[in-house]
């Protein structure tokens, strides 16, 4: 009976440092306690609110929130629960405060419940602050409209040497950022599939700007050939279709759906803006697709697992690697009848060209593979980490994001080894480079961050943490 009893509650506690555990804040900054993992509806939108600093090396202070609520009406809807917001931890970077779903309807105000704040001193021990207040309230210049299926941002901004009185007393100096209206700097698009939502990062602060809502799990973003600032495609996995979205008007202005399509999961579009090139994983085939009516130009099965195609527009040919056939194929992108076919290793993945050379990720034995296609034959092989799945030819240099291994090799296409390991963290997946060549952006499926690493230095700079799992990636000027 005493066994019983303590086998007992060794498995309550087991379950409640688990439960403990799975609810802790993990933003860097704090926060992010109870973000939502949840998709729009209807009635209800989702809402992130973000935070930076004005000042960050004026004081180490923490906050200690019971909770933060919006305001529609006459009704405050929670958006957090409770969390902690340390301002060390946040530095120049942002950090992602909460995100939920909150009902549709215009918000007029942002409120911060305080039950706590704190300064750390230079020997790490934290100082206890009077408070002038229990709560911050902000109102906005703008009603913000949650849209049904939408997805909105707000964004605050901290002032660290205006919040802190004789160094004993807070009153915290915290207000919504404006919006800026004209950005000089790219943008990056990111897709967050399980959160239907489409986040937009400012590449000169690193910082997201704004996100729109888009249904039916977005998962790859590509811009026009010719109109690159103003029409985006959006692949959406779960209504097999691709969506038109204006980036002046920041909403979808059209919807199509992939004729003869079932589960889409990877597309490329063609030189002139008018064809979409999709793959489909039920039943292996390659759609062709008008993208101005929405018909079928030309639809084949290729089998074998396609998983990564590409288009080498000075050949016009299509690179389709099949993953089960230790092959990638090259096809013409007209009537998508096969033209060529080269040999690789097992688990041929992400593919990139440059300067003449097809090179191949060869997940299965890791390893690179250099194919030139001028010459039609295999010029070499190089090892790199563990499971590489994309590939991103750029600034002198091939990118390599080892998925399992996480880490991002980088290789010099002459030479035959790799120059050097950046250490990320497992789960690396999609690469794109702002056209400055400043930033290369490796988004992390599994931690829910966009890694930024500098092209020039090879050294990891920063991270943007968005909490829930990204995958394609597209820079617009």
């Amino acid at each position: 009976m005493c066994r019983m009893s303590y086998v007992k509650r060794l498995v309550l506690l087991s379950i409640s440092l688990f439960v403990l555990a799975s609810c802790a804040p993990t933003t860097k900054g704090g926060g992010g306690a109870n973000l939502a993992v949840d998709r729009p509806t209807k009635t209800r939108g989702l809402l992130s609110i973000f935070l930076t600093l004005k000042d960050p090396t004026a004081y180490d202070i923490g906050l200690v929130c019971d909770g933060i609520d919006a305001l529609s009406g006459e009704q405050w809807y929670p958006v957090s629960g409770a969390i902690t917001i340390e301002a060390g931890k946040i530095g120049t970077g942002q950090v992602l405060l909460a995100r939920s779903l909150v009902p549709v309807g215009s918000y007029s105000a942002i409120r911060l419940r305080i039950n706590k704040a704190f300064l750390k001193k230079g020997d790490g021990e934290s100082l206890y602050l009077s408070l002038t207040g229990d709560q911050v309230t902000l109102r906005l210049a703008e009603p913000l409209h949650i849209k049904s299926w939408g997805s909105a941002s707000l964004f605050l901004k901290w002032n660290l040497g205006a919040s802190l009185k004789n160094r004993i007393y807070l009153s915290p100096a915290i207000s919504i950022a404006p919006k800026l209206k004209h950005l000089v700097a790219d943008l990056a698009y990111v897709a967050c599939p399980d959160i239907d939502t489409v986040y937009i990062v400012r590449t000169d602060k690193n910082w997201v700007y704004d996100s729109f809502g888009v249904r039916s799990r977005p998962i790859y973003i590509r811009k026009h050939p010719r109109l690159q600032d103003q029409i985006l495609y959006i692949l959406t996995r779960g209504d097999s279709g691709i969506k038109i979205f204006s980036p002046a008007s920041n909403h979808v202005i059209q919807s199509l759906t992939i004729p003869m399509t079932t589960d889409p999961v990877f597309f490329v579009v063609g030189p002139k803006g008018r064809w979409a090139y999709v793959l489909d994983r039920q039943g292996d085939y390659l759609v062709k697709m008008d993208l101005t009516t929405g018909g079928l130009g030309a639809r084949v099965r290729l089998g074998y697992s396609p998983n990564y195609l590409l288009y080498l527009e000075d050949r016009d040919l299509l690179a389709v690697s099949q993953g089960q056939s230790q092959s990638v194929l090259l096809l013409d992108p007209d009537d998508l009848r096969q033209v060529g076919r080269i040999s690789t290793n097992s688990g041929p993945d992400g593919l990139a060209y440059g300067q003449g050379m097809l090179y191949v990720a060869e997940k299965g034995s890791n390893s690179i593979m250099v194919y030139d296609l001028e010459q039609n034959r295999q010029v070499r092989r190089v090892n790199v980490g563990f499971g590489p799945r994309r590939l991103l030819y750029g600034k002198g240099y091939l990118f390599v994001a080892n998925t399992m291994g996480g880490y991002l090799s980088v290789i010099m296409p002459r030479q035959l080894g790799v120059a050097r390991n950046i250490r990320l963290a497992k789960g690396i997946f999609e690469l794109a480079l702002n056209s400055s060549n400043r930033w290369l952006y490796v988004g992390n499926m599994r931690e829910g961050v966009i890694h930024v690493v500098d092209p020039t230095a090879l050294s990891h700079a920063t991270d943007i943490e968005l909490k829930t799992r990204l995958m394609g990636l597209s820079i617009v000027r």
